[in-house]
């Protein structure tokens, strides 16, 4: 968890709080982790899979930082309307992914 919090700093310079409750498991001996709402497999290039674990996550602000670190590729908040907008060109599985984050966190625009 702490990975993915760290990432989102260093991509865009926010702090976040990831969404959910950790499971509390009895007597196992072990550390329970935050599951993700979604994992999936899918290939980047030939020959070239990744394994994605998609949190959600509160941000504490709107305000995003390209760092030195790692500069993305281009930042946009949006509306759930905006999502179904052709001239994005979003995947079908983020855009899956952001309509379930909006409907379970809200849209606060």
């Amino acid at each position: 968890m702490e990975a993915v919090i760290r990432e989102v700093k260093e991509e865009v310079g926010l702090d976040v709080e990831l969404a959910g409750a950790i499971p509390q498991v009895p007597g196992t001996g072990s550390r329970e982790l935050l599951p993700p709402r979604f994992l999936n497999r899918h290939f980047t290039d030939p020959g070239h899979e990744h394994i994605a674990f998609i949190y959600f996550a509160r941000a504490k602000t709107d305000h995003t930082v390209e760092t030195e670190a790692e500069r993305s590729r281009g930042l946009h908040w949006f509306t759930a309307e905006e999502l179904d907008d052709p001239s994005y060109e979003i995947l079908p599985r983020i855009r899956h992914y952001a309509k379930a984050a909006l409907k379970e966190l809200g849209d606060n625009h």
